[in-house]
């Protein structure tokens, strides 16, 4: 049976780029850019599959990672600054 989509997480690269993974599947490939990365996706896909096999849409998840200060670290540095305007 044909599967109906194959969803690739998509990251940017320390480098530069893109990479991207397929879930599910053992496909993984890297761009330079957002059309290049398109290209070769399509490319890999291509490989990995048959005709019969070949899934009819392919998805790209961005996933953004990013890490921000917690709440305490926040808290803390709130309370520092009304400490400093209440020196004043």
């Amino acid at each position: 049976m044909r599967p109906s989509e194959i969803i690739f997480e998509v990251t940017e690269a320390a480098e530069g780029g893109y990479d991207a993974r397929a879930l599910g599947h053992s496909i993984f490939t890297q761009g330079e850019d957002w059309n290049d990365l398109k290209a070769m996706v399509r490319d890999a896909v291509l490989c990995h599959f048959d005709d019969e096999n070949m899934p009819r849409i392919i998805r790209l998840h961005l996933v953004r990672v990013e890490a921000i200060a917690g709440c305490s670290y926040l808290a803390e540095k709130k309370l520092e600054s009304v400490e400093s305007e209440t020196r004043q």
